[in-house]
């Protein structure tokens, strides 16, 4: 897991693929992110498309947040199927 100072600005993406492995839009695409004593700091925000198939969200974490792994859940929507990814992908320090 990569870690972050607290009071840091954290780019997080997502890259989308078809069973094929062929990138893909969705219809929707949010992001929530929640800190390590379960507290929601994002929910369901739009992320931004950059290409094809890829997204991304910039979060501002605060210096007060607790120390620890935070929780992203990503949401993307397309021909009216939901698929949720749910990852601990950082923690702050």
């Amino acid at each position: 897991m990569k870690t972050y100072d607290r009071g840091t600005a954290i780019y997080l993406k997502a890259t989308l693929k078809d069973v094929t492995g062929a990138l893909v839009d969705p219809t929707s695409i949010t992001i929530s992110i929640a800190d390590s004593a379960g507290a929601a700091k994002v929910t369901d925000a739009a992320m931004t498309k950059t290409l094809l198939g890829e997204y991304f969200y910039i979060w501002q974490s605060a210096e007060v947040d607790p120390i620890g792994g935070c929780t992203v859940t990503i949401k993307a929507v397309k021909d009216g199927y939901t698929s949720i990814n749910k990852a601990v992908p950082f923690g702050l320090e």
